[in-house]
């Protein structure tokens, strides 16, 4: 026997030796302990025995395999190769691959734990078992994840994600048959018959066992996969105890609420569930993906029975059927009305047992209304009924002396004369909390629009483009547009303190809505109007445009402007030029035109 090296202290001692070309193992606290060697995990040898022959991906894998660091360039990666044989580190082998190899080593050496299922089913009581789940502790899915994660020693995603992935949905999908629990010798034990995924006519018998603390000791499940005792099924059973107590209101301790008696209980005939899932029409049919933890929510909630559950090419709206009882309604409007309506002319005329001939190839997708003959109606003097045609849209069409009120109100609402645009300038102060400024600036295109119509596309949808530019929405107030607001009193300030150190003494007064007094449709809201302090005339000499921009962290307005593209650097160091793309200067530009200011 070779020599076999291991650590032993107070609370650690060799269990056993095995040859030291294999693997060495170490019981500390009476938990095994697995070192790897290189042979054990692929690409933890280098192919060559030179690092500069070797391929990037294979030192990469070298490294990860030491759980070295893996970034770098060639030369770097060889450095650390180098660095790591230096110092003694190439020895140290960790499983890169989720425990896999560890697994491996494990199972040639006889440590790994197996399930012995006929010990288990040997050992596991046969009677005394009872339908009543309130004897157990509390399952939550902290404990499906500890037993289905946590506690497996190969941590793969094919040997642990995916059974719990698909055994929520075996338990959401009703596979789960029955279980029963009993206690005994300290602990609880469980069994359930749970549904296979495809074979009907076969019943899988899941066996678990838990801890009083709740835990899961060991399970097993007649199916293939469940000889380890992490299959669907056998976490479907432990989802549906999750359930079960998730739904519980009362105490699941059974000193507190001790279960009823069989002889307690009102006389009952035992019925037990059906071993099969019951077959049901494709239409009924819902195909969905579980999630733990989500409601499931129905797209259509409309009854089955009223629903057209065909494919939409399939769907035919103009059936016979629809024929018919759209036929009979304008049938039912004529009689009403007295007149004859253009489309009982185009629809075909077909006696009652032609129609019934025809509506059978529907399928009762829509159901026929009961037929009535129509009654002509007679005139006063006795003469039949009119044939004078009725208006699809409507009874009594829009004449043209109402077309024409309208277009004269809308009009006379749009256009304005000098005395008007001045009157409207005074009337809309305050602009955004006047209800005046609103209801002119609606029916025209706005300074801020400006950019909006002017750089309209062929293919842009007109319907969109009036809707937006003519208000029709109301657009309601972001916080950056009432931070601008509310600090406009501020900019304003300071624009007045700049200017006075340029020993220019300027005054900002509000401003009302300019309306253009050769274009009417334009109009323009500038924030201000700007006077010159020490002239004596009263017109002002300029506008004031606020818009508040807003710079990332660290960032000057100089880069923010050239960032955000509202300005461009100049031909000078320094100097930035406005960006006549940008809608700013759209903005501008009809503000100068609308109220007549160069």
């Amino acid at each position: 026997m070779a020599e076999f090296s291991a650590e032993c202290s107070s609370d650690s001692k060799v269990l056993t030796e095995q040859n030291s070309d294999k693997v060495e193992v170490i019981e500390r606290n009476k938990s095994d302990s697995v070192k790897l060697r290189e042979e054990d995990v692929p690409g933890a040898i280098l192919p060559r025995d030179i690092p500069e022959e070797c391929t990037v991906k294979q030192l990469q894998r070298w490294l990860l395999c030491r759980g070295a660091k893996t970034t770098g360039k060639k030369m770097q990666l060889v450095q650390r190769v180098k660095d790591y044989i230096a110092g003694g580190l190439s020895s140290k082998i960790k499983d890169p691959d989720g425990g896999i190899h560890l697994a491996k080593a494990k199972a040639d050496l006889g440590l790994m734990e197996e399930i012995n299922a006929k010990k288990l089913k040997e050992n596991f009581p046969v009677d005394g078992f009872t339908e009543d789940l309130n004897i157990l502790r509390a399952i939550s899915f902290g404990t499906i994840w500890r037993y289905m994660i946590e506690e497996s020693d190969a941590k793969k995603q094919l040997s642990t994600a995916k059974p719990l992935v698909k055994g929520y949905n075996f338990f959401k999908s009703g596979h789960v048959l029955s279980i029963k629990c009993r206690e005994s010798d300290g602990k609880f034990y469980v069994k359930s018959q749970v549904l296979p995924s495809m074979k009907k006519t076969v019943l899988y018998n899941c066996f678990i066992v838990f801890n009083k603390d709740g835990s899961v000791v060991t399970a097993y499940d007649g199916c293939p996969a469940g000889v380890d005792g992490h299959c669907n099924h056998v976490t479907s059973t432990i989802f549906a105890l999750e359930e079960f107590f998730k739904q519980s209101k009362a105490p699941v301790n059974p000193s507190l609420t001790p279960a009823l008696s069989c002889t307690s209980k009102p006389c009952a005939w035992n019925v037990s569930r059906k071993r099969k899932i019951d077959n049901l029409p494709i239409a009924k049919a819902k195909f969905k993906k579980h999630q733990h933890g989500k409601l499931s929510k129905s797209e259509d909630k409309s009854p089955p029975s009223t629903r057209d559950v065909r494919a939409p090419h399939q769907q035919y709206p103009n059936t016979n059927t629809d024929m018919y009882n759209l036929l009979h309604r304008v049938k039912e409007i004529e009689n009403k009305t007295g007149k004859k309506m253009a489309l009982s002319l185009i629809l075909p005329q077909k006696t009652l047992e032609e129609n019934k001939e025809t509506i059978l190839v529907d399928h009762n997708y829509c159901t026929p209304l009961t037929h009535i003959e129509p009654v002509e109606p007679e005139q006063g003097n006795g003469s039949p009924v009119s044939t004078e045609l009725l208006s699809l849209v409507k009874c009594h069409p829009v004449s043209l002396e109402e077309i024409k009120e309208r277009c004269i109100k809308v009009k006379k609402r749009l256009f304005a004369d000098e005395k008007d645009v001045d009157q409207i300038e005074k009337e809309t102060m305050g602009q955004s909390v006047n209800e005046n400024w609103n209801l002119h600036r609606k029916i025209r295109i706005t300074a801020s629009k400006c950019h909006r119509i002017a750089t309209l596309q062929a293919t842009t949808s007109p319907t969109k483009a009036i809707s937006e530019v003519l208000h029709y929405k109301q657009i309601p107030q972001t916080i950056y547009m009432k931070e601008g607001l509310s600090r406009e009193g501020a900019v304003i300030a300071e624009y007045i303190k700049s200017r006075k150190l340029n020993n220019q003494n300027v005054l900002v007064k509000p401003c009302g809505l300019f309306i253009s007094k050769s274009h009417n449709f334009l109009a323009a809201s500038p924030d201000g109007l700007v006077y010159n302090a020490d002239s004596t005339e009263s017109s002002s000499s300029g506008l004031i445009e606020i818009n508040l921009v807003f710079l990332k962290e660290n960032e000057t307005l100089h880069d923010g402007l050239i960032r955000k593209r509202i300005f461009l650097p100049g031909s000078t160091d320094g100097q930035l030029v406005i960006n006549q793309k940008h809608k700013y200067h759209y903005q501008v530009q009809q503000q100068l035109f609308v109220t007549e200011k160069s």
